[in-house]
């Protein structure tokens, strides 16, 4: 509204006229009829995908004057887009240009009329633009296949991936990170090619690593590229164990296979032939054996050279067959057999004989043995050419002191003698002597009307044969009123008399002088019990006693395992006398001993005082 301040002026018509005037104010006030004019409705609007903000500010104005000159902004999609007072438009959901191209919002734009408001609309074009925010992905396929035999810088394969984003389609990068020694990429295009030859029986399979980047560098995509090389009849056939020589008969009969040709190849793909240059023999093109085809009596001279070829249909490999022919003259190989004499603890592979023989031939020997000694095949072996004899098992002495063995030799021309050959067999000290029981028991009186007397007797046992297994006893350290026999382990009682307490044979008195000095005995335990009782005539009190009594093989005599008793006792006159003896058994394995003495300990036991001061 706005106030103007007009005049009015009155005039009559008389002569002079005759006039007045009078100001007055005039108040004009506003009617809502413009519409909002909006100026850059025609403009489009770039918007950057994932971009969140503002995108344009709408540019309106309306000629009414007061409210209805005042604009108001509003917008149809208020979920992606906002807008503020002052017509500032803004983005608030990020679009993704690989979804959406272009889109419009609808601005509308009303004046403040409180009585008749107009408005005016706008749709504005958005156009969105690319950004990089996607990585390259590969389109390959996983394998491929190339000849072995293709040249250097051949094209294996071509490496294709595609971007979303527009501005990479065409500035994809490729790159190898595996192999580059044997493969190349070109960058721009992804054409792989070899750097190297190939070769299948070298490598026949590759496992290359590829990358690809866009142009920003900042995504990439990588993939496993495997490379199969194809076979090519590409290297020669092999023969195998040449050269080829055989001894031969001139009596040898037609078609006796003589020898094998074996060959190998390494392409995969691949039929192997063979064939020989020779007057005599024939060979079969398949398997390669080789068998005489003609009389050989008529050969003058040796050794018959004769080449033999194998191919695989490209290529051909040649060996030379070398046949020695010898002449029969009727005579079998004469044999001069020899045996040794072997320890059973002798190591697997010991020379055990020989078996030599003389021919005018090459001999092959072999051994025989009668059905009682079957198992002899697997305790000795021959050398079927040098007629070597070894042991492949363990002898055991205490089964066979000797093993005999028929020895053949066979000349070329089917002609043989045989011979025996004795292997003799030494026993080893290798078992330990066993007692019979665990515990033995026995009973006595405190006096004896006899000199001596046997109260009981102790036996062991030894498997072990010859010397090794003689058992002997021995007591080492002095026991008063007892001894044991040294061949049959009795237990001996002392009438108990000055003399008859010192009585000892000069036998176990050696005996006791060596027992102190052993090479590393082992031991094994037996429990003695001798209960001692008063005689019936005997009214005195009794005591007991007891002692700690040691058994071990005297190193000393040779080949005989020894079982010795050694220990201490007391003697008594009460009730009762129980005398307690711990037995070891100790072997000595004379092929495993150290040198040295082992210290022995003794249990000495303290006697029991009775009334009468014994």
């Amino acid at each position: 509204m706005h106030t103007q301040h007009p005049a009015l002026r009155a005039r009559d018509h008389g002569d002079p006229p005759l006039s007045s005037e009078v100001q007055f104010n005039l108040k004009v006030t506003d009617d809502n009829d413009n519409k909002p004019a909006i100026y850059n409705c025609d403009q489009d609007v770039f918007v950057p995908e994932n971009f969140v903000g503002k995108i344009l500010e709408v540019e309106a104005s309306d000629a009414d004057t007061g409210h209805n000159a005042e604009l108001l902004y509003a917008l149809t999609d208020t979920v992606k887009f906002g807008v503020d007072g002052k017509g500032a438009v803004s983005v608030k959901t990020k679009f993704d240009y690989e979804v959406t191209k272009t889109t419009t919002v609808r601005v509308t734009v009303s004046d403040n009329s409180t009585e008749n408001p107009l408005s005016s609309s706008c749709d504005y074009t958005l156009v969105i633009t690319d950004e990089n925010d996607n990585p390259p992905v590969f389109v390959n396929p996983g394998v491929v296949s190339v000849k072995e035999d293709v040249e250097r810088g051949s094209l294996i394969t071509k490496l294709q991936a595609t971007d979303v984003d527009t501005s990479d389609t065409d500035k994809l990068t490729f790159s190898l990170l595996s192999y580059t020694d044997v493969f190349s990429v070109e960058s721009q295009t992804g054409v792989i090619r070899n750097t190297a030859l190939l070769d299948r029986e070298t490598q026949d399979d590759y496992t290359i690593e590829c990358a690809v980047h866009d142009s920003d560098g900042l995504h990439n995509d990588t993939m496993q590229l495997r490379v199969k090389v194809l076979d090519v009849s590409d290297t020669r056939p092999v023969f195998v164990g040449t050269p080829y020589r055989v001894n031969l008969s001139e009596l040898a009969p037609l078609n006796q296979v003589v020898a094998k040709a074996e060959a190998v190849d390494e392409d995969l793909d691949y039929t192997l032939s063979f064939s020989i240059s020779s007057p005599y023999f024939q060979i079969d093109s398949s398997t390669g054996e080789i068998s005489v085809s003609n009389s050989l009596i008529s050969v003058s001279s040796s050794p018959l050279t004769s080449q033999v070829s194998v191919s695989d249909g490209r290529f051909t490999t040649t060996t030379d067959l070398l046949v020695n022919v010898y002449k029969n003259d009727g005579r079998a190989p004469l044999l001069s057999p020899s045996g040794e004499k072997l320890s059973e603890a002798a190591e697997l592979g010991s020379t055990a004989g020989r078996c030599s023989g003389t021919s005018s031939s090459p001999i092959t020997y072999s051994l025989t043995w009668d059905n009682r000694n079957e198992n002899y095949n697997a305790l000795f072996n021959i050398d079927a050419n040098s007629g070597l004899i070894t042991t492949t098992g363990p002898l055991d002495y205490e089964q066979y002191d000797a093993y005999v063995l028929t020895c053949t030799a066979t000349n070329i021309h089917g002609l043989s003698a045989a011979a025996t050959v004795t292997v003799k067999v030494e026993g080893a000290n290798e078992y330990t002597p066993e007692f019979t029981k665990s515990i033995y028991s026995f009973e006595t009186f405190d006096r004896i009307d006899s000199e001596t007397k046997v109260v009981g007797q102790v036996n062991a046992t030894d498997a072990d044969k010859g010397n090794d297994g003689i058992l002997q006893f021995f007591l080492i350290q002095d026991v008063p009123g007892w001894l044991i026999k040294r061949n049959t382990g009795e237990i001996i009682q002392l009438k108990q008399s000055e003399g008859s307490r010192r009585k000892r044979s000069v036998d176990e008195e050696n005996a006791s002088k060596r027992s102190t000095d052993s090479s590393s005995p082992q031991y094994s335990s037996v429990q003695l019990n001798v209960t001692v009782r008063d005689s019936p005539v005997n009214d005195r009190d009794s005591r007991s006693a007891n002692a700690t009594v040691y058994i071990y093989i005297d190193p000393y005599v040779p080949g005989n395992d020894q079982i010795v008793l050694i220990g201490a006792a007391a003697g008594g006159g009460i009730l009762f006398l129980i005398l307690v003896i711990v037995v070891f058994v100790v072997v000595i394995r004379r092929k495993k001993s150290k040198s040295g003495s082992k210290e022995l300990t003794f249990v000495n036991p303290t006697a029991y005082t009775g009334k009468d001061g014994r």
